[in-house]
């Protein structure tokens, strides 16, 4: 199971986004194995690389924005992804894609309803 959606509270997003972000630029995936720079290693197979950026590139053709990664693969390596403004109804909101993405979710205020969650996690809609 991999961690994808990630719930960060209204005023520290930007902030964490930058952490995150600053993070993600310095992992190398690869043949973790045969090359020492990469720290972990590609998806098993090069189709499933290929579903994981067609749920990506899905998500930025309907507003989603990419902060970082590059929307390519090399075989069955994808190199890490951050995408912002993910929403219900694209394919990385509703299903797991197991690829290396993160996308952060954010959340209203401290004291947020429980509905808040069950929206996130049961797929529907917060504004």
């Amino acid at each position: 199971m991999s961690t994808e959606r990630v719930i960060v509270l209204r005023g520290v997003e930007a902030t964490l986004a930058s952490e995150l972000a600053a993070t993600f630029r310095q992992v190398k995936i690869g043949d973790a194995k045969n090359d020492p720079s990469a720290i972990l290693n590609g998806l098993l197979t090069q189709s499933a690389a290929e579903g994981v950026l067609t749920m990506m590139k899905e998500a930025v053709a309907r507003g989603a924005d990419v902060m970082v990664g590059d929307l390519q693969r090399n075989g069955g390596v994808v190199q890490p992804h951050i995408l912002g403004n993910v929403k219900p109804g694209m394919s990385l909101w509703d299903r797991e894609s197991f690829g290396p993405g993160t996308y952060p979710v954010t959340r209203p205020r401290r004291s947020c309803p429980t509905s808040f969650f069950s929206r996130v996690i049961g797929g529907g809609e917060y504004h």
